[in-house]
């Protein structure tokens, strides 16, 4: 009598859980962050400029700053009536919030693939594919 393999292949369905983590990290980042074209690049230079300030400021209490130095913090400090170290203390705070945000996320992203190459049947991978964000929605409370 022939034994026919029934095993089902889970690579497919593993793949597919792979994708849905990554897509669902990128939905609870976007609770943070833009998605914007270029508006990472925005970002990047104004924390660019606020250690610009903050380190120019910290060697010399009178520094002065051109526009061109600090375009995007120059024009934000101005239409907020506040000093450029207030404004670039504002954006470092943001940047350091969102690298602890953000490597939150990305752990919560690892251990869900984990989970899921560890998993050894459908309905494992399933399971292993939910992330548990609670913590995420904490933080914005």
């Amino acid at each position: 009598m022939t034994r026919i393999n029934m095993s089902v292949n889970l690579l497919p369905m593993k793949e597919k859980a792979y994708v849905e983590i990554d897509q669902a990290t990128g939905n609870m980042r976007l609770m943070f962050i833009s998605n914007i074209p270029g508006q990472d690049m925005v970002y990047m230079a104004k924390e660019q400029e606020a250690v610009l300030i903050s380190e120019r400021l910290a060697a010399n209490a009178s520094a002065s700053f051109y526009e061109h130095e600090i375009p995007h913090l120059y024009i934000e400090a101005n239409r907020h009536g506040v000093s450029f170290l207030d404004k670039a203390s504002e954006v470092l705070t943001k940047a350091h919030e969102w690298r602890a945000v953000s490597a939150l996320l990305d752990d919560m992203r690892l251990e869900a693939k984990e989970r899921v190459a560890a998993a050894t049947s459908p309905a494992q991978i399933d399971t292993a594919k939910t992330i548990d964000w609670s913590i995420i929605y904490q933080l914005i409370s």
